[in-house]
């Protein structure tokens, strides 16, 4: 398991744990960590979740709940986790078009965005998250790490 950080994808809530678990895939809450530092829902995950085996778990939950964002979410993280940039970044876009005001979902695109070197589309991310959660704190610690990337040598 790993402590959250500013790299630490924000990834479930109690009811997507409740759908995974209702839909076997007990792998995923093995996997989950709570954090003591953010909303008790909110649980981050360590690198074993981008396995081919829980994508495929939180792919039959998406199967089975084709409208929940957090699904979109959770499996956006796995891929994440799992290298697959273009495959998180579809699902984290999902999460979003599901559910505007899903605050996880925009700081969890930032950090792919950040990983692809597009700095503003990352902050346009985190200030949205903030817009929706002024008190969500790794959005501002995904803010502060990125605006420390890019500032300019001194």
């Amino acid at each position: 398991m790993t402590e959250l950080t500013a790299g630490t994808f924000i990834t479930c809530t109690g009811r997507t744990l409740r759908t995974a678990l209702l839909l076997g895939a007990v792998s995923l809450l093995a996997a989950c960590q709570s954090s003591q530092s953010m909303n008790q829902n909110i649980v981050s995950i360590d690198a074993a979740q981008g396995s081919e085996q829980n994508i495929a778990s939180l792919s039959n939950v998406i199967a089975a709940n084709p409208n929940d964002p957090e699904a979109y979410n959770v499996r956006g993280a796995a891929y994440g986790r799992a290298g697959d940039d273009r495959r998180a970044m579809e699902d984290f876009n999902k999460a979003v078009a599901l559910n505007p005001n899903y605050y996880q979902a925009y700081a969890n695109r930032a950090l792919i965005e950040r990983s692809l070197g597009r700095q503003m589309d990352a902050l346009n991310d985190y200030n949205r998250a903030l817009q929706i959660n002024a008190n969500y704190d790794v959005a501002y610690i995904g803010r502060g790490n990125l605006y420390r990337e890019i500032r300019p040598a001194e």
